[in-house]
């Protein structure tokens, strides 16, 4: 009785102990910077990426030709899209530190609307498979939950890396039947917009005024965006992804 007494008690501080390593002081928690840019094709989502620290982009619109405009960002490399499972895999792989993706420093998803529109494809194609009455084009009810689920694994998944992240997402306009306000938002599905929000330090709506580039980082009633870094303005003009890390690691509050 009193040995297996002993054993739990040595359990428990095995337990406690283990979780005492883990606690660190909140402004250690991460120096990593998590960003979601979303706005109208050719505002310059890409090129905004490529200003990060070593990024490797993945391709998943071909959109990465626009950086040859830009020599200045001769550190970006792009990844040619293939598969829903190839980004996974890539994943997996900077989560494990594979020596040959250590010198990346920043992952690009570019964009994050278009690998949620490839996975429903494949999703929608892979059922009907295995029916011959489904239309192998035209997804249904379950199809979107399933692919919401993954998407949201994935993108927990590029949370959780030991790189800087960024991803684009295309931009969705719709009247608010009350007000009749435009609202802009990601264009993602909105159980999938909500997880991204809370993944993400800065959510930002990129667009171009008076041929300036500008992100928005702070909301409004009509534009969704957000920011947990406390010294950024609610318009970035020309912003650089530099710009906003180093908002990010001089923050305090």
């Amino acid at each position: 009785m009193t040995e297996t007494f002993d054993a739990k008690v040595a359990e428990a501080d095995d337990i406690l102990n283990s979780l005492m390593a883990r606690i660190s002081p909140v402004e250690n928690k991460s120096k990593y910077l998590k960003i979601l840019v979303y706005g109208m094709p050719g505002v310059g989502k890409t090129v905004f990426t490529a200003t990060a620290s070593k990024p490797l982009i993945i391709d998943i619109e071909n959109g990465s030709h626009s950086i040859n405009n830009h020599p200045e960002l001769k550190d970006a490399q792009a990844l040619e899209f293939k598969s829903i499972f190839q980004v996974e895999q890539l994943i997996k792989y900077l989560g494990d530190r594979a020596p040959q993706l250590d010198s990346f420093e920043t992952v690009v998803v570019d964009s994050f609307s278009e690998l949620q529109k490839r996975d429903l494809d494949e999703i929608v194609r892979s059922e009907a498979s295995k029916d011959s009455a489904r239309n192998k084009y035209l997804p249904i009810g379950p199809d979107y939950n399933v692919n919401t689920e993954h998407m949201r694994q994935i993108a927990s998944a590029l949370r959780d890396l030991d790189r800087h992240i960024i991803v684009t997402c295309h931009v969705k306009e719709e009247k608010d039947d009350n007000t009749g306000r435009l609202l802009v938002r990601p264009n993602l599905t909105p159980k999938l917009a909500g997880t991204l929000a809370g993944i993400f330090d800065v959510v930002g709506y990129m667009s171009m005024q008076d041929q300036t580039r500008t992100l928005q980082v702070h909301p409004t009633n009509t534009v969704t965006a957000k920011t947990r870094i406390g010294n950024l303005p609610a318009v970035m003009e020309n912003p650089t992804f530099t710009d906003i890390l180093t908002a990010f690691t001089t923050h305090k509050d």
